[in-house]
């Protein structure tokens, strides 16, 4: 199956202009195997994020590229019955819907002994010349938002470091009257439902946990957390989910005065839904993409320098991979 994946056992290197690149040379994944006690039922009634990390493996680059895997599988068997695969990756050759690729393909090998999905590892297309506007205006606010991430890594994180900092993993489940109820309230006032003005469920959820986390922070009045969301964009750029890359883009969510407290989730709603609509402009991204070729950086910029980033994955399907019937 993996030879499906040249880049995924394949090792990073840098040219001879010092920009990263992936050699193809079929070094190979690394593997690790181990095993729970208990099922995963009862793992899971007492879960917390000590116990979730241990069902992933990491190890940090070293400085001998050739020798250091970019992806990790670990496969833990729990001896009560269950199984769990944890896969680890460097974000600078993979996003989570390429997790979810190469688990899934993993699967069908397993099932059907084929791959039902064809994958595309082509670089991302270059921007066509024809479909620029005439006098089109680069998205600065996007590239701005780049060169501010990059410009802090370089200046207070050490180059593909990991941030050992404390945090802690919760799982919220909302019901669909939950979200729709949440789309209700988040809705401009005065503004009639099922129009053009109507919220995604990203757009609504998102603007709530804006809004709230800054109230716990203890931020009132117009003020709100430093925030960012993170949208796939390969449907923008004409591709599909069997393109294997990271098409995850960041950017920050400006807001303007609120002109009424009671109004602050709406508002907040209304300007994450700006940032997306913007984002979801061909031209715009393109931007971004031939800004980063033409200012390459030794190091990756993390995106995690704000205290709130929401990331709308609601392509990602999570159970499609099955190994045998019912799993």
């Amino acid at each position: 199956m993996l030879t499906s994946f040249p880049a995924v056992t394949g090792r990073l290197q840098k040219n001879d202009k010092g920009q990263w690149m992936i050699k193809c040379n079929d070094a190979g994944v690394r593997m690790v195997e181990a095993r729970a006690r208990g099922s995963v039922e009862e793992w899971l009634k007492n879960v917390d994020r000590e116990k979730e990390l241990k069902l992933i493996h990491w190890e940090d680059m070293f400085q001998k590229l050739y020798f250091w895997s970019t992806f990790y599988v670990q496969v833990t068997e729990f001896e009560g019955g269950g199984l769990a695969i944890g896969f680890s990756c460097i974000h600078l050759l993979a996003d989570p819907i390429c997790a979810i690729t190469l688990i899934k393909a993993w699967a069908d090998t397993t099932l059907a002994g084929t791959l039902h999905t064809p994958l595309f590892f082509h670089p991302l297309p270059p921007r066509r010349l024809g479909n620029k506007t005439p006098n089109h205006e680069p998205y600065t606010a996007l590239i701005n938002h780049y060169k501010s991430s990059i410009d802090q890594t370089l200046s207070t994180i050490p180059p593909l470091s990991t941030n050992n900092g404390k945090n802690a993993t919760i799982t919220l489940s909302f019901t669909d009257p939950m979200v729709r109820a949440c789309m209700a309230m988040a809705r401009t006032p005065g503004a009639p439902p099922h129009t053009s003005h109507d919220l995604s469920p990203f757009e609504a959820l998102a603007g709530l946990f804006w809004v709230c986390l800054s109230e716990i922070k203890g931020l009132h009045g117009n003020q709100l957390l430093d925030m960012s969301i993170c949208l796939d964009t390969r449907k923008v750029l004409g591709l599909d989910k069997g393109y294997f890359g990271n098409c995850m883009v960041y950017n920050k969510v400006l807001h303007a005065e609120f002109s009424d407290n009671k109004n602050k989730l709406s508002e907040a709603a209304r300007a994450i839904r700006q940032v997306v609509k913007k984002m979801n402009e061909n031209e715009g991204i393109m931007d971004l993409i031939e800004w980063l070729e033409n200012n390459d950086h030794n190091s990756l910029p993390l995106m995690n320098g704000h205290d709130l980033i929401c990331a709308n994955l609601e392509g990602l399907d999570l159970y499609s991979a099955v190994f045998e019937d019912r799993i």
